[in-house]
C-alpha cells in the first residue's frame, strides 16, 4: 500500500519545486492506497519521462476553455495504467508558461469527462 502523502511529495519532486501542483481524480487517495510499489514507481518513471521531455505531449488548438484557461494554452500528457485489474489513466496538465500543473489520475469514466473537458478525442 502507497502512503498518499509519500505519493504526492515524491511527484512534486519529481516535477519540481518550483511548480504549484494539484492532484484530482475520482477516489484519488483510494486509488493511491491500492497501488503497489511497482505501480508507483511506473508511475514516477513516466512523470521523469515528462520532465526529461522523452514523452509525447498531446496538443490541441482549441480555443475552448478548461478552468478559465484556452486548451491550446495547456501541455497535456497521459498514461494508462492497470489497477488492479482495472484501467485507469494519469494525466498531467501544465499551463504553458506558468507554475502550475495539474495531476489526475483516475478511473476510465473519470478520463473520459476529462478527455471530454479538454476537447480530446
Amino acid at each position: 500500500m502507497v502512503n498518499v502523502e509519500e505519493f504526492k511529495k515524491k511527484i512534486k519532486e519529481s516535477l519540481s519545486e518550483e511548480y504549484k501542483i494539484g492532484f484530482y481524480g475520482d477516489n484519488f487517495d483510494k486509488t493511491i492506497k491500492i497501488l503497489t510499489d511497482t505501480q508507483f514507481q511506473e508511475i514516477l518513471v513516466w512523470v521523469k519521462t515528462v520532465t526529461d521531455r522523452e514523452a509525447d505531449e498531446i496538443r490541441r488548438m482549441s480555443n475552448k476553455k478548461y478552468k478559465g484557461i484556452k486548451i491550446r494554452d495547456l501541455i497535456i500528457f497521459r498514461k494508462a495504467i492497470q489497477i488492479t485489474g482495472k484501467n485507469y489513466r494519469a494525466m498531467l496538465l501544465k499551463i504553458k508558461n506558468n507554475g502550475y500543473i495539474e495531476f489526475h489520475l483516475g478511473t476510465h469514466k473519470y478520463y473520459d469527462k476529462l478527455r471530454s473537458d479538454l476537447n480530446l478525442r
